[in-house]
């Protein structure tokens, strides 16, 4: 009898941690071919004699602290945001056009990002849609972002820096927010106002002769300028090695969506700025007592503005 000794069998190649990573990532569909099996027939459908394949991009299952998500799909097509998600066995979309989009979130934290839009659908519905993604790909969002904030494709860089430079003040206060609220203007917009706003925190008792804390607001910014008001802030989730916060939120609200603004008197030697986004929806920002004069002044310039859009 032969004995035959048989070459082992191939170990089955283990993924690495970052490779997992990366089968989270989004990432750019090119073809009707490599749209997920769920979203052929309504892809199809809304495809219609598009003459070129439009800037779709595919967020895999997402699962994590911040939130999680089922497979969604972001594109543009014939003027239109369209964002489409599969929930158990349905697909639930929602096509937004930009006059059409109360307000978009774009936030960053170390890896996390998010996209959250809010307005009126193609059908007439009011609707939410959130688009989570890996924050080291933001850039392929850009030109959703663009889009829905109507900005410019050949923006007068000169005019640009020239509004940019309103800002330059900022390196001083938080170079971090300089930055975010530099490069969150889009070309044709002027700067109207600007607040800058470090974190509030209380105090709340203390341990063994050390004070405890509460944070009652995030480091913010609020800006306006002649076509949106513009708030950035820090996550408060967020704090790193010396209670750096890492990332940010910006919120672009369009003057059009801003039924009316309102400014009052809290607790703690506060004032809250409140933007009137609908009848139960308000975006409110803490402020300082020092701070109420030029919250006051934002106030008054957003009012004006408003009144010649309604």
């Amino acid at each position: 009898m032969w004995d035959v000794v048989l070459p082992p069998l191939p170990k089955p190649s283990l993924m690495t941690g970052t490779a997992q990573t990366m089968l989270s990532w989004p990432k750019v569909i090119t073809s009707i071919d490599e749209i997920p099996d769920a979203f052929k027939t309504f892809f199809k459908t809304w495809l219609g004699d598009v003459p070129e394949f439009p800037h779709v991009i595919l967020s895999p299952t997402k699962k994590g602290f911040f939130n999680s998500s089922g497979d969604k799909l972001i594109c543009e097509m014939n003027d239109t945001i369209y964002v489409v998600e599969q929930f158990r066995d349905r697909i639930i979309a929602n096509g937004y056009t930009p006059e059409n989009i109360r307000d978009v979130e774009v936030g960053a934290v170390l890896l996390h990002g998010w996209i959250t839009i809010k307005g009126i659908n193609k059908e007439g519905v009011p609707a939410v849609s959130i688009f989570l993604f890996n924050s080291a790909q933001s850039d392929m969002f850009a030109p959703f972002i663009a889009k829905i904030r109507s900005a410019p494709t050949s923006p007068d860089e000169t005019a640009l820096d020239k509004e940019r430079t309103k800002l330059d003040y900022l390196s001083q206060l938080d170079f971090k927010f300089m930055n975010y609220a530099r490069s969150s203007l889009i070309g044709g917009e002027q700067v109207i106002e600007s607040v800058w706003q470090p974190e509030i925190q209380t105090t709340v008792g203390s341990v063994f002769g050390l004070s405890l804390t509460r944070t009652l607001s995030p480091a913010h910014l609020a800006m306006l300028t002649d076509k949106e008001l513009i708030l950035i802030k820090d996550e408060p989730r967020s704090r790193g090695n010396k209670g750096v916060r890492y990332g940010g939120i910006r919120h672009y609200i369009p003057l059009r969506s801003i039924g009316a603004v309102s400014l009052t008197e809290q607790a703690n030697d506060l004032v809250a700025l409140s933007i009137h986004l609908s009848e139960d929806e308000n975006v409110d920002s803490l402020f300082t007592a020092s701070k109420e004069k030029e919250v006051l002044q934002l106030k008054t310039e957003i009012e004006k503005l408003i009144v010649n859009i309604q």
